[in-house]
């Protein structure tokens, strides 16, 4: 079995029930061992063998939890990771050590265990041993582990915390990705005005996409959040943006579509825990329009009331005229 490896920075939300999410792999780039995963390697296992085990340490005899969500997610230039949601056993004393290690960045690398199925699926580049590179383009992925070294630049722990597991997380939406924060003024007008129409820039600074629509084109994208610089480039997530999002999502029944939500909200979420925030629990869409039908009925009565008044003011006034 193969395993490759990344660093990681942990971060605790907090700590009744193991859930880490985590960037366990790099992919479209050099790893230490000279090869390229390619970003869709992954794919089949994710669609076939999830939950997929965690160890400690490549050890079968060290299952600490499982792998419920998966994900490869783009990060910039040729370079893909492979974003994972686990959900550590914490009714055994080995899930718990194991979550507390990460939390804690005791231990702050992760390796993927993988099976190659078929020598078709690798192909070599290069003219000699020192610059031969392995391309791997499908794979078996067996197990993800925590351990204190490994081959996979730039794994990075997205966070560890204790919520209850939702492995039902929506398939469309753009994934979440690592980045800086600001809480500065926020100017939406100005910011779509600098951004350049290329996908892959619209992509990290919004946080849906229309799946039917041209993704060349602004219009097919939604809940713009970054800072865009005066020369296009996209730089941080603006804080003030994020929310204002949140509440948009929040508020009413958005002209997305229902089962992307979820993913919507856990990618801005993402970027207000990032930011050492609380995030506000996304509501569903009976509660969205339980409150919207509160709203429309509290506009009636008050409408009601007026109309009630002006005809009382009307039929006290008839009554002067006719009196007099």
């Amino acid at each position: 079995m193969i395993s490759k490896t990344l660093i990681t920075d942990a971060k605790v939300i907090d700590d009744t029930q193991g859930i880490v999410e985590a960037f366990v792999n790099s992919m479209g780039v050099i790893d230490a061992d000279g090869d390229i995963v390619e970003p869709t390697a992954f794919d089949k296992s994710i669609r076939e063998n999830l939950p997929i085990p965690v160890l400690s340490g490549h050890d079968q005899s060290k299952l600490v939890g499982k792998v419920i969500f998966a994900q490869p997610e783009y990060i910039t230039g040729d370079e893909y990771r492979l974003f994972t949601r686990m959900q550590f056993n914490m009714d055994t004393e080995s899930g718990r050590d194991a979550f507390s290690n990460v939390a804690g960045e005791y231990v702050r690398e992760w390796s993927v265990g993988f099976n190659i199925p078929r020598a078709s699926d690798v192909t070599r580049e290069g003219g000699d041993v020192s610059s031969l590179v392995r391309r791997i383009a499908d794979l078996d992925w067996v197990e993800v582990s925590t351990v204190i070294r490994g081959s996979s630049p730039s794994t990075v722990t997205v966070a560890a915390k204790s919520i209850d597991p939702d492995p039902e997380i929506a398939k469309r939406g753009i994934a979440s990705h690592l980045t800086a924060w600001v809480e500065d003024a926020w100017d939406a007008s100005l910011m779509r005005d600098r951004i350049k129409a290329d996908a892959a820039q619209l992509r990290q600074a919004y946080a849906w996409v229309d799946s039917d629509g041209d993704p060349e084109n602004r219009s097919s994208y939604k809940f713009l959040h970054h800072q865009i610089d005066r020369h296009g480039k996209t730089r941080a997530a603006n804080i003030r943006a994020v929310t204002s999002a949140l509440a948009s999502l929040n508020s009413s029944r958005s002209t997305i579509p229902e089962e992307d939500r979820r993913s919507v909200y856990n990618h801005l979420a993402r970027h207000l825990r990032e930011a050492g925030r609380k995030p506000s629990e996304l509501r569903s869409a009976d509660e969205l329009d339980t409150a919207a039908s509160d709203t429309a009925n509290a506009a009636l009565d008050t409408a009601r009331r007026q109309l009630q008044l002006v005809q009382t003011r009307l039929a006290i006034k008839n009554h002067k005229s006719v009196t007099n």
